[in-house]
């Protein structure tokens, strides 16, 4: 077998002293058509088949530092790893590491997202209108510091909506909101004027409707179970969000190491992959060719 490292194109221009009667012979370690085009330095390493021999041009990749920084920003210690460099491990154990966290911590809080949401459709939810639906974390979020949501319309056998006005619960501490932010020098306007059919809009449009209103009642347990599920879900989502700052900052360190070590290599490495073609001549001297790919570790 021979080993040849070559730019890929000066093949062809081997072809005829490579193959067929009165080719080239050479021992072990000696070097073969050395004025071909393209620098083709062939090198015999064993025979493959009786009476042939193949031939493998090679090209030897360089990398140069702002490709291995760019290899680093997509995957943290790829520009290390081309540039022969073993501190690509850190990177990549740090990578796999910080994927596998936050991918179990997600899981976790999404997990303890259902079992709060159950909770509370089973316990404090009785009291609401149709079929279940689930919302957005505030509303949940809610629910930890009122008792209860409130009716919407305090009195339905009058015309309109009336607010809630016991402002202990959700909606009723939402009118009086209204009210201090629309009835101006705290006057208290009848319904019809001007001020209070503002505050009743801001009241309709952030009040609990019949569908999403709830009371704890006397459910305390339930209610401070509840409060520690949210509690701990939303810990878990905080905490896979710091890991995707993590993994942010693996990439951004792995870049700018694998931009120094090019550098300080003199600017280009021969990397570790190579791909070339290859000959194989048959009994019948029929020439076969392959296309190689190797890594080197």
């Amino acid at each position: 077998m021979l080993r040849a490292s070559a730019w890929s194109q000066s093949w062809l221009a081997a072809l005829p002293a490579l193959v067929g009667d009165g080719g080239p012979r050479a021992g072990r370690g000696e070097v073969l058509a050395p004025g071909l085009p393209g620098a083709l330095a062939l090198e015999r390493v064993a025979d493959r088949v009786p009476g042939g021999t193949w031939f493998v041009p090679q090209s030897d990749v360089r990398l140069e530092p702002g490709l291995a920084m760019a290899a680093s920003v997509v995957v943290p210690g790829a520009g290390q790893f081309l540039l022969g460099n073993d501190r690509w491990v850190p990177y990549v154990a740090l990578e796999i590491w910080g994927w596998i966290s936050f991918f179990e911590r997600r899981a976790r809080a999404r997990s303890l997202a259902r079992n709060y949401r159950d909770l509370a459709w089973y316990v404090a939810r009785r009291v609401s209108v149709g079929e279940r639906r689930d919302t957005v974390f505030e509303y949940y979020e809610e629910m930890t510091h009122y008792a209860a949501s409130g009716t919407w319309d305090s009195d339905p056998g009058a015309a309109g909506v009336q607010p809630e006005l016991d402002g202990r619960t959700f909606n009723g501490d939402l009118w009086d909101l209204s009210r201090s932010l629309f009835f101006p020098g705290g006057f208290n306007y009848q319904p019809g004027s001007a001020p209070y059919e503002q505050a009743l809009a801001y009241y309709l449009r952030n009040a609990m409707p019949p569908t999403f209103t709830w009371a704890w009642g006397d459910s305390f347990l339930e209610q401070q179970s509840f409060r520690e599920l949210i509690r701990r879900s939303d810990e878990a989502y905080r905490s896979s969000t710091q890991f995707l700052g993590l993994m942010l900052a693996n990439h951004v360190v792995s870049a700018v190491d694998a931009l120094v070590i090019g550098r300080l290599q003199g600017g280009s490495s021969e990397s570790r992959f190579r791909i070339g073609s290859e000959f194989e001549p048959t009994v019948h001297r029929v020439p076969r060719l392959r296309i190689a790919a190797s890594w080197r570790w």
